[in-house]
């Protein structure tokens, strides 16, 4: 059995898609997740930051249960900016504790294994493994009739550094007759530039409908996991624009570059499309999981 543990909204996620899906379950405190019997039982949890995060896999691991880490992108950048001490007290209560360190990107991998931690590859979770949000070729290719030449893009109100609000904005304020959505942000300004609407935050069905009318999404971040709107937007043909080594999305760095990017015709990302419905798929997701824990 695999439990997860934890209050995060990652783990809101897993939960959402694996409903009704056997062999799994969702703890929020010790007291219910130590009711399962800790032989038969894999506790994969989430947690930042860091110190708690270090309590818990201690807690757990002394009641005798398989405990496997799962690290979002926040998560690596704490454990990577750490001091030399708190990065060596980790580490070894890590190996000590941890049976897995679960990772969604390669950039993620490669940043715990210069500080000393192996992890594996777990794919990132998104609703579009629900069965409701299934759509075939057919039906994402007559989605291109309804495309505008909307840019989308992500903002965060604690978070502006991370996602490069101002970047954004600047690229906006350069391109006055491209119209640009922002969501995330319900206390983004935007009054100043008459091309720019901010949405703030939005619900899931909203979001899925910007995917469907949008010329593409725009999401250069200073640090990030395998982010879950980059899978989205790939899901519905969506062509994408990231800092990040994305398979099938247009790599850039610098306004310059993605103004280069914004000048062509940006057809419907197949590849894009193909990948994210091979390697994103429910069956898949939990295939990985249980060949990592073997449980």
């Amino acid at each position: 059995m695999i439990a997860f543990f934890g209050k995060h909204e990652i783990i809101s996620q897993w939960q959402e898609v694996l409903q009704g899906e056997k062999g799994f379950v969702f703890c929020e405190t010790y007291q219910a997740l130590f009711k399962y019997p800790a032989k038969t039982t894999t506790v994969v949890y989430v947690r930042i930051p860091s110190k708690a995060s270090l309590k818990i896999a201690l807690k757990i691991k002394s009641r005798g249960y398989r405990v496997c880490k799962f690290w979002a992108g926040t998560d690596s950048r704490y454990f990577n900016d750490a001091n030399w001490w708190e990065k060596q007290l980790a580490k070894f209560i890590y190996r000590l504790c941890l049976y897995k360190n679960l990772s969604p990107a390669s950039w993620l991998s490669a940043t715990l294994e210069k500080n000393g931690l192996k992890a594996d590859y777990w794919p990132s979770c998104s609703p579009i493994f629900l069965q409701k949000e299934q759509l075939n070729r057919a039906d994402i290719l007559s989605l291109q009739a309804q495309r505008n030449q909307t840019i989308l893009v992500y903002s965060n109100a604690d978070r502006h550094w991370i996602y490069n609000t101002k970047m954004m904005l600047e690229l906006a304020a350069q391109l006055t007759n491209t119209p640009f959505i922002f969501v995330g942000d319900d206390s983004l300004q935007v009054d100043h530039l008459p091309n720019v609407t901010s949405l703030g935050r939005i619900s899931t069905d909203k979001l899925f409908s910007l995917y469907r009318t949008s010329r593409c999404l725009v999401r250069i971040t200073t640090h990030d996991g395998y982010s879950r709107m980059i899978i989205e937007a790939m899901y519905f043909g969506l062509p994408v624009i990231t800092n990040w080594p994305v398979p099938h999305a247009y790599q850039c760095h610098n306004l310059d570059e993605i103004k280069q990017v914004l000048q062509k015709d940006l057809p419907f990302n197949q590849q894009g499309y193909d990948y994210v419905r091979e390697e994103f798929n429910l069956a898949k997701w939990k295939s990985i999981l249980l060949t990592l824990t073997k449980a």
